[in-house]
Order: C-alpha cells, then sequence, then structure tokens
C-alpha cells in the first residue's frame, strides 16, 4: 500500500476493534507518515515490508514511523523487513504491554530502529538492527528483555533512558505500566561497531536502578570509543567507559561480557561491511550466550536449557 498519509489503520482496543487480527505477506511502502498502525490487542505482524515511509516529512518526534502502535497489548511483530523509512522503522507507545518483538531485519531507517515507549513487558529478541541511528531505545519503560539481538552500524547500539514523564492512569500503574524505566534486561547481543556508544544508559534517576541486568554480550569497535554511558543521578555527570572490563568493574553489570578487540577485521561476522551476520566459523561468540529462559526461546522458536550463541544469527536451531 502507497501513497496515502497511512496504508492501513487498526481500530482503538478500548471498543475491540480489530483485535486478535492477523497482517502477514504484506508491502506497506511510500505511504505519507505511517506504512500502518493504530490500538488493538493480540495482533499479529508477520512475512511484511515495511519501506520508504514517511516520504512527507512528518515530524519523527511525534507519530511518524514505518509501523506504530498505542496502548496495544499483546503484539507479535515477528519476521518483517523494516528499512529505509524516512522515520523510526518499529515504535511501540502509551501504555502498550506484553509485545514481541521477535527476528525482525531492521535497517537503514533515518529515525530509531526499534522503539519502546511508556510502556511494560517486552520480548525483543533476534533481530538484526543496523544502519540506523539507533538500533533498539527503551524509553520511560519497565520489564523489556533485549536477548540476542544483532546491532551493527547503528550511531547508538540500544539506548535506556529515562524521563520525567509518569503515568497518571491509576489502573495502569496496578498493572504495572508506570512509565518508569526499570527491571529491563540485556543479554546474549552482538554489539558491532557504533559511530557513538554501544550502549547508553541515562536519564533522571540512576542507570542501575533502569537496569534489572546487563551481562553476556558482546562488543567490537574497529577503533576505541566511549562503549557505555551512564547516569549516576540527576545532579552527577555522565560517566563514560571506553572497555567492558571498566564498565564491569565500575558497575557490576557485563561480569560475562566479550570484547573482540579493536581490530580492522571484525571478530564475529562473515563479512560486516557486506551484510553478512552470520557467526563466521570459529567466532568467538559461538555458544557463549547463557542459557534463555524459556518465554524467550519460545518466541524466538529455539531450545531452551541450553547455552547459546551471541547474537541473532545462531549456527544451530
Amino acid at each position: 500500500m502507497w501513497n496515502g498519509e497511512e496504508g492501513v489503520k487498526f481500530g482503538s482496543n478500548a471498543y475491540g476493534e480489530g483485535s486478535d487480527a492477523k497482517v502477514c505477506g504484506n508491502i506497506f511502502s511510500y505511504n505519507g507518515r505511517r506504512g500502518f498502525g493504530g490500538a488493538s490487542d493480540r495482533i499479529l505482524i508477520e512475512g511484511n515490508r515495511i519501506s520508504y515511509n514517511n516520504i512527507e516529512h512528518f515530524s519523527t518526534k511525534w507519530d511518524a514511523a514505518g509501523v506504530k502502535f498505542i496502548r496495544t497489548d499483546g503484539l507479535n511483530f515477528r519476521n518483517n523487513i523494516v528499512e529505509n523509512n524516512f522515520s523510526t522503522g518499529m515504535w511501540m507507545d502509551v501504555s502498550t504491554s506484553n509485545a514481541t518483538v521477535v527476528n525482525n531485519t531492521v535497517r537503514h531507517n533515518e529515525g530509531l530502529g526499534i522503539f519502546f515507549e511508556l510502556s511494560h513487558k517486552a520480548i525483543i529478541a533476534g533481530n538484526v538492527a543496523h544502519h540506523n541511528n539507533v538500533g533498539i531505545l527503551i524509553a520511560d519503560s519497565s520489564n523489556a528483555r533485549v536477548y540476542n539481538n544483532t546491532l551493527s552500524q547503528n550511531k547508538q547500539q540500544i539506548l535506556v533512558k529515562d524521563s520525567s514523564r509518569r503515568n497518571a492512569k491509576l489502573e495502569e500503574k496496578a498493572a504495572g505500566i508506570t512509565w518508569i524505566a526499570s527491571n529491563n534486561v540485556i543479554k546474549n547481543n552482538i554489539l558491532s561497531d557504533a559511530e557513538d556508544t554501544a550502549i547508553n544508559a541515562s536519564g533522571c534517576q540512576p542507570s542501575a536502578s533502569m537496569m534489572d541486568n546487563i551481562d553476556y554480550n558482546a562488543y567490537y569497535n574497529k577503533s576505541s570509543s566511549r562503549m557505555f554511558k551512564w547516569s549516576l543521578g540527576r545532579s552527577k555527570c555522565l560517566v563514560t567507559y571506553s572497555s567492558v572490563d571498566t564498565f564491569s568493574s565500575a558497575t557490576g553489570f557485563e561480569q560475562h561480557g566479550l570484547f573482540g578487540g579493536t581490530g580492522a577485521i571484525n571478530p564475529y561476522f562473515v563479512d560486516e561491511a557486506s551484510g553478512d551476520y552470520r557467526l563466521k566459523p570459529g567466532s568467538q561468540a559461538i555458544n557463549r550466550g547463557q542459557a534463555l529462559p524459556q518465554d524467550i526461546a519460545s518466541a524466538l522458536g529455539w531450545r531452551s536449557g541450553r547455552a547459546v550463541d551471541f547474537g541473532a544469527l545462531q549456527k544451530e536451531f
């Protein structure tokens, strides 16, 4: 679908419109503002190509996106290609909950790749996100579990931030949708050759309070850089760390992290320059990841209870 302001819009879940729908095997391209979006529960979005949307260049601060959903419970976004949008690629916003975003390719979007904002509970796993402004952004959100993604040559790979926005709806707050960044997990990802920062956690509260865990991730940069940005609180300066070891010693996170060096050749991928993100034979990333929780393994279609490779593209499974 193309040339409209929005390709498809699903109705408000307040009235049950569009809930339990399936959107599979479509092309959403060249729309004025968004490829598609809406607010409906338990929607499956699978096997679509979402590209070149926001051709009218609406503000990316509001709702221009390849796809955007709000106030949605049980969104399942899997096996899609989201590319070359003049905006954020995939955006979940305003009290979205229980989202599953797995096995997607998200690349060359002008804004963010995958954006989880003002929301609660998500599995973001097995995605390949490269050449976006930010690969994955978790903003004012809680209980996002970011596992086994391959992030390459984004300006920032993973950004977690907290602002002063807070949810005033008592029913949503009772369900855990507070709009406070907390209990987020980053594990088993490959973060390769960021233009700026691999992990940036900053905002109105200390970074440590936003995170439940950061561990078992693999890093690589062609040259030394500020690999981590970390806040000690509103009154403190933002601290930067240029290595996994210094970050681990200072914060207690990333005790099992892997740093692949700063050489000219990527130690993990077959050919990063040409976009081949498969693990090369003998890669240090093979079989180094932590065994997956059952629900994440099930969402990915992988076996649980055993070590996995770092990143999205496994040598097995």
